[in-house]
């Protein structure tokens, strides 16, 4: 993946976590130091992974750091799937958030799948 496909899939995982802390200011007090905070650090893990994965000069470190951002956004959907479940995201926050997600894994899973070969 070029250096210009890598902002864009870092660039939509940005605009999502802004979606996401927003989100997150309205959480109740009960879920908000466990739920999240814990989706906030996924969506910090996704940032610094995918920033990280542009900026490694080896093929290795590449995938590596893909792989790190795969599994934070596998955490993040989790989350936002549980804050959906319990009310504290309403079904249109949860579907921007599910439609988003699943344009950067797409993404992701593009990059990943080039690594591999």
């Amino acid at each position: 993946m070029n250096n210009l496909q890598a902002t864009k899939v870092y660039s939509d995982a940005y605009a999502m976590a802004l979606l996401i802390f927003q989100r997150t200011k309205s959480i109740p007090k009960a879920q908000r130091p466990t739920l999240g905070r814990s989706i906030e650090e996924a969506t910090l893990e996704l940032l610094t992974a995918l920033r990280a994965a542009s900026v490694a000069e080896s093929h290795s470190q590449k995938k590596h750091h893909c792989l790190r951002a795969s599994d934070a956004l596998d955490r993040l959907r989790i989350f936002a799937q549980l804050l959906k479940d319990l009310n504290c995201f309403s079904e249109n926050g949860y579907f921007e958030i599910s439609e988003q997600s699943a344009e950067v894994g797409r993404q992701l899973g593009g990059w990943l799948k080039v690594l591999k070969t």
